[in-house]
């Protein structure tokens, strides 16, 4: 939901998230998504057809985690 949206935000604007906020933030997998999109300037196609969010979202359910090269 959370990409969907900054997705959608992207194309409104027709400008990359990180150029678009002075801050991204966020909780839990949000804060690793916020990082990924604002300092590291990850495009968000990138970051949802990697399947990141989902590892992590399952990692973090299980509260296991194992690192995933970007």
């Amino acid at each position: 939901m959370a990409i969907e949206t900054l997705k959608q935000i992207e194309i409104l604007c027709q400008a990359p998230i990180h150029t678009l906020f002075d801050y991204i933030c966020g909780v839990s997998t949000g804060g690793l998504l916020a990082v990924l999109v604002g300092p590291m300037k990850m495009p968000l196609d990138r970051w949802e057809n990697a399947g990141y969010y989902e590892r992590l979202c399952g990692c973090a359910a299980n509260n296991m985690c194992v690192m995933y090269p970007i």
